[in-house]
């Protein structure tokens, strides 16, 4: 057994189309790969990560967090919505966090079941979701809804925010409507991320003084600019921990975008990801060679869905009559 390799083995966006030409002959081993074979190539690729993201999207699973508050029915989720991440593909479990971080079992229930349900403003502790993809954004409808109410920190009308002179573009909370750091921001519903005060990122917030203020107070920093220009409302605290929806969702595979990305799969799938972009280009490149590279991207990806395993245990009741 080798002492000193490693298991580090991976390979860039470029070099898998290349080795994809390669298997394919549409390029001599000593042949540079021409901007428009690897332009098309790219978009091949990307297209069929996609694909195989839909048809089982393995590798590619996160848990969600998201806080209920004001007696909302549904939650946006996609990049610019009420949870700013890439929009699921499929949202296969929930979990019910109260504020003493104990987790209970949400079941899912059909758009249908959802929509026949008479009252859907009912308050009280979640204990249903379903969730219905949209092209840009999904939504994620709960039941009951929770009466957890945010604090409005901007009326449209008062000054109550002031941009700091420390660091332009971070603004902070001059009202008298929290005195402790609240536990979640959101600007115009999307939560805010916690980060460094100085540093702020767009959709970022912290609590701290960086203006020599005397008193700690919240700062936020947002793509729109000072919070007193826009509307009422539009930026919210939550200052008591609110109860929250943990969901496993499947996420999409990201994007190969430059030469040096890595694809969001393991080093077990790679060659899988070769096989499948040859077979492909192998309609344009070598048609003589399309059934033979078929077959093989076919048993590569049969291998890599084979990974969709889990160990479970198995539980048996007698029955009683």
């Amino acid at each position: 057994m080798s002492t000193s390799g490693t298991a580090t083995f991976d390979l860039t966006r470029n070099e898998i189309i290349r080795l994809a030409l390669l298997k394919c002959n549409a390029i001599d081993p000593t042949e540079a790969v021409e901007t428009t074979q690897q332009d098309d190539a790219n978009k091949f690729l990307n297209m069929f990560i996609k694909r195989v993201s839909a048809d089982k999207p393995l590798f590619g699973t996160l848990d969600y967090v998201i806080p209920l508050y004001d007696e909302k029915q549904s939650y946006t989720i996609g990049l610019g919505g009420d949870k700013n991440v890439n929009r699921p593909l499929a949202v296969t479990q929930g979990r019910r966090r109260d504020s003493s971080n104990i987790e209970t079992p949400v079941f899912e229930t059909s758009r249908n079941e959802y929509m026949d349900l008479p009252l859907k403003g009912s308050t009280g502790i979640v204990n249903q979701f379903c969730y219905d993809k949209q092209l840009s954004e999904g939504v994620l409808y709960v039941w009951p809804v929770s009466s957890t109410a945010s604090t409005s920190l901007s009326d449209g009308s008062t000054d109550q925010w002031t941009d700091s002179p420390a660091v332009t573009g971070e603004y902070y909370y001059t009202g008298s409507d929290i005195s402790a750091e609240p536990v979640y921001v959101f600007a115009d519903g999307t939560e805010l991320t916690e980060g460094t005060l100085g540093s702020l990122a767009n959709g970022e917030y912290a609590w701290g003084d960086n203006d020599a203020l005397g008193a700690d107070t919240l700062y936020v920093k947002t793509a729109l600019g000072d919070p007193d220009g826009q509307a009422s409302g539009y930026i919210k605290a939550l200052t008591t921990t609110p109860d929250k929806i943990v969901i496993t969702a499947h996420r999409p595979l990201e994007d190969m975008s430059t030469s040096s990305d890595n694809p969001d799969f393991p080093q077990d799938a790679l060659e899988m990801l070769v096989d499948n972009l040859a077979a492909i280009l192998s309609t344009q490149y070598a048609p003589h060679l399309a059934v033979i590279l078929k077959q093989e991207a076919q048993i590569s990806l049969q291998t890599y869905f084979g990974h969709d395993t889990e160990d479970a245990s198995l539980k048996i009741y007698p029955r009683y009559s």
